[in-house]
């Protein structure tokens, strides 16, 4: 029997920490194959994009489509967090919302749209993109609150740790002020325990 198995996860991190079975990472790790992230994969997003294009447009009825200029070169600065996943939602949002033969850049996320500065980055967590795609199976209308509400919270806790739980520190690092920092506390229900402070 052969056994292949992914994850976007760094498990030799996680057994450090006790998150994962040593032992059955060891019995998976008999041989490891490192996928470069999308961003570091230079023409392949030019591919991979024409790819998705065609086979998208059949299944969503829209076949045919090509993407302007300006949407293309968005679409090749952007860091792509979610990789090759992120980019087949992408295509899909866009070819959903056109109504003509060219993508315009209009028709992409917002995320796509702000570039690599305003995107997700690196920092995004892990469980976004399995959040999206849960979200689209489950034929969600509120995807795009899911998900934004996913980033606020692990940003704002992220700060909140930075600054040991001290409000007035971390709302100044947000670029927002401490009132608006307590309320999307509450909203998002982040609790850091006894930690944080408010001066």
């Amino acid at each position: 029997m052969r056994i292949i198995a992914a994850t976007n996860r760094d498990l030799k991190r996680m057994v450090a920490e006790g998150t994962f079975r040593e032992d059955l990472f060891y019995r998976l790790d008999g041989f490891g194959i490192r996928l470069p992230p999308l961003r570091e994969r230079g023409d392949d997003i030019v591919l991979l994009l024409q790819h998705a294009l065609q086979k998208l447009g059949r299944e969503l009825g829209k076949p045919g489509r090509v993407l302007a200029p300006e949407a293309l070169e968005l679409l090749k600065q952007y860091t792509w967090p979610g990789n090759v996943r992120e980019l087949e939602a992408v295509i899909r949002q866009a070819l959903l919302q056109t109504t003509g033969p060219v993508i315009l850049a209009d028709f992409l996320p917002e995320s796509v749209r702000l570039g690599s500065a305003g995107g997700m980055g690196d920092a995004a967590p892990g469980d976004l993109v399995p959040l999206i795609e849960d979200s689209l199976r489950r034929r969600s209308h509120d995807i795009y609150a899911e998900a934004t509400d996913m980033m606020e919270r692990y940003v704002l806790t992220r700060v909140l740790r930075e600054t040991q739980g001290n409000q007035s520190q971390a709302a100044k690092l947000l670029g927002i002020t401490r009132g608006c920092l307590r309320a999307r506390i509450r909203k998002l229900h982040i609790s850091l325990g006894a930690k944080i402070t408010h001066d």
